[in-house]
């Protein structure tokens, strides 16, 4: 089963292929080095940095099982602040 991911953290590599180990035999991960096209520590915009890597990684290999996108941040939820990963 071919994984991309958009991006090329030794962390999220290892995370993903974890997750995926669970369900699936033979996972490959294949990182890609791909933009978030969002602010390095984002607020609000931690789920347009995911779609931006995930579909960054997909479009390098259209032909994947499945593609991840993982993006940290900030969110405000009822006026207060949570990390968000």
């Amino acid at each position: 089963m071919l994984i991309t991911l958009g991006s090329t953290s030794p962390v999220k590599i290892k995370v993903t292929h974890q997750a995926f180990e669970e369900y699936f035999n033979d996972v490959v991960v294949k990182p890609y080095d791909v933009s978030s096209g969002v602010n390095p520590f984002p607020f609000s915009e931690t789920i347009q940095g995911t779609m931006n890597r995930d579909n960054g990684a997909l479009s390098m290999e259209p032909s994947a099982g499945f593609s991840v996108g993982l993006e940290g941040g900030l969110t405000d939820v009822m006026g207060r602040r949570f990390v968000k990963q």
